[in-house]
């Protein structure tokens, strides 16, 4: 069965709307603070990403030390994955399926592909 329902199946009024609540619980957990957002849209946008906190900062326009502090928080809480790679610390996305598919949902509807979050 699916999360979500929409319009007259629903029994919504025209201008309501369907909260979709795991993508809710997702942007409460995960999203916390406007750094943490640009990380989790970038990550939603190139998934296959492994980079150092000082190259995703400037592709997200965010400070270092700022970025690097929440990637270390995504990281601890199993959304991102931290390695070494050629002595450098990376930060790439979880292979978790739920999380890709989750987080390629919050990008959707954090870019206004939908009224849901």
């Amino acid at each position: 069965m699916q999360d979500q329902v929409h319009g007259r199946e629903a029994g919504l009024r025209p201008g309501e709307f369907e909260v979709d609540v795991e993508l809710l619980a997702f942007a409460h957990r995960y999203a916390t603070g406007p750094v943490k957002w640009d990380i989790l849209v970038f990550f939603g946008e190139n998934p296959y990403t492994q980079d150092t906190a000082e190259a995703i900062a400037r592709r997200i326009g965010r400070r270092a030390p700022a970025v690097l502090r929440e990637l270390f928080d995504l990281s601890f809480m199993g959304v991102l994955e931290r390695r070494r790679l050629n002595g450098n610390v990376v930060f790439a996305l979880s292979p978790s399926p739920k999380i890709r598919r989750t987080l390629r949902r919050f990008v959707a509807e954090s870019r206004g592909q939908s009224p849901r979050l």
